[in-house]
């Protein structure tokens, strides 16, 4: 696997961030309806879970190996239910990592 590097947006010229967005949006997305197989993407579902990472972007962007993000219960409460949790009874206390 491909280790990527995160761009620092912070910095980036408005005009070269506004470039790349499309590309972003598609990228989280794909990501999105991984997670919430069977589920109806909606851009209020969208809306919360940029909300939900943009809050925690900083540790995660500092850390240098996976991070955790928060609970399945801090995500399914802010954004909405996962359907996989279900299947592999997850319990709400289950630590969510990034890598």
């Amino acid at each position: 696997m491909q280790e990527l590097r995160v761009p620092d947006y912070g910095s980036m010229p408005r005009r070269l961030l506004e470039q790349e967005l499309p590309a972003l949006k598609q990228d989280f997305s794909e990501c999105l309806r991984h997670i919430l197989r069977g589920l109806p993407l909606n851009n209020a579902v969208v809306a919360r879970a940029v909300r939900f990472l943009g809050s925690r972007y900083a540790g995660f962007i500092e850390s240098t190996g996976p991070h955790a993000i928060g609970t399945l219960q801090d995500f399914e409460t802010a954004v909405c239910r996962v359907p996989e949790a279900a299947m592999l009874d997850a319990p709400p206390y289950t630590e969510l990592l990034m890598q």
